[in-house]
């Protein structure tokens, strides 16, 4: 999906870099590949990566509406291919669908253990009634 795209998905709350920090989150983590934003993964300090965050969150907010410069908080990126910013691809990667996969399935088995737990209130409610009648 483009950059551009995803922006307008985004809900818009702030209207500045503040709105991309989930989608830049997503990314920093790896569940959602991209072909730009430099991946580094031998810094695990807490703080780094925050800063990277905050960092990655200005680019995604500076490129979703740029073509071939990007500009925001004093920094400038710029693109030399024929590629506009705003077309970057993002992809999801196998970590993410396999995040995506277990929250799936984490939902369905709360709506089950619901159903369930309806099911036998309602179950034990009758049973009760009915043996209480006899």
């Amino acid at each position: 999906m483009k950059i551009s795209d995803i922006s307008l998905l985004l809900p818009k709350r702030h209207g500045d870099h503040r709105d991309f920090y989930p989608f830049a989150s997503l990314v920093t983590q790896g569940l959602v590949e991209d072909s730009i934003l430099e991946k580094d993964t031998q810094n695990k300090n807490p703080d780094y990566t925050s800063l990277k965050l905050q960092f990655v969150a200005w680019e995604l907010f500076a490129m979703s509406s740029a073509d071939y410069e990007a500009k925001y908080k004093g920094k400038t990126w710029i693109r030399t291919k024929n590629e506009k910013f705003s077309d970057q691809l993002f992809t999801l990667t196998g970590n993410g669908y396999l995040y995506l996969n277990e929250n799936r399935s984490k939902k369905h088995e709360k709506r089950f253990t619901f159903l369930i737990a309806i099911f036998s209130a309602v179950f034990a409610s009758a049973l009760t009634y009915y043996l209480g009648e006899i």
